[in-house]
């Protein structure tokens, strides 16, 4: 009997953040770790701080990714303005954005989220995360909050807006190695 084809595996949009000027190690280094898993861009932009690509496997392997600071999921709402994040369709693919994100990780390691956006103390902002708070049962932190949810429009100047949420309760840059954090210190 013929062999039945493995469904293909989920294309996720990422973005990934590093210290600006090391866009082509990091660039490399994703080249290197995720292989052909990973459409990336030819070369990166220099100074960015930024790589946008997207990545079709487990979302686990781009934790463990040494040259970057935070990986981020991202999607594209077709909205005019954030108030359409509040929309049903829209609500509830977030909602599925900060599930993916958490299922990453043991139950419990994300508590609270914020969101960072031009407007985040806006009617608007506020009436999100209050859904979102009462839908995901995480608390609304004050700053920086486990789940990182940024919001922007998209870098392309497209209609719509972004929405990031970070693979990570705390940036890749915290590593588990780390005993002390200084205030000031420079993040190596």
């Amino acid at each position: 009997p013929p062999e039945e084809a493995k469904p293909a595996a989920p294309e996720y949009a990422c973005e990934a953040d590093l210290v600006q000027g090391l866009e082509g190690i990091a660039l490399d280094e994703l080249r290197r770790a995720l292989g052909k898993r990973a459409k990336l861009p030819p070369q990166a932009a220099a100074d960015s701080g930024a790589l946008a690509f997207h990545f079709s496997g487990n979302l686990a392997e781009l934790l463990k990714l040494k040259t970057v600071s935070s990986v981020y999921l991202v999607q594209r709402h077709p909205v005019p303005r954030p108030r359409g994040l509040l929309g049903h369709q829209h609500l509830t693919a977030l909602l599925e954005q900060i599930e993916t994100a958490r299922g990453l990780w043991p139950k419990g390691a994300f508590q609270t989220f914020y969101i960072s956006a031009a407007g985040a103390e806006s009617s608007v902002m506020e009436r999100l995360k209050d859904e979102l708070s009462a839908r995901s049962g995480l608390a609304v932190g004050s700053h920086e909050g486990d789940l990182l949810l940024r919001i922007r429009r998209p870098d392309d100047s497209s209609p719509g807006w972004e929405t990031l949420v970070r693979l990570s309760p705390r940036p890749l840059a915290a590593r588990e190695w780390r005993v002390c954090n200084y205030e000031g210190a420079l993040n190596a």
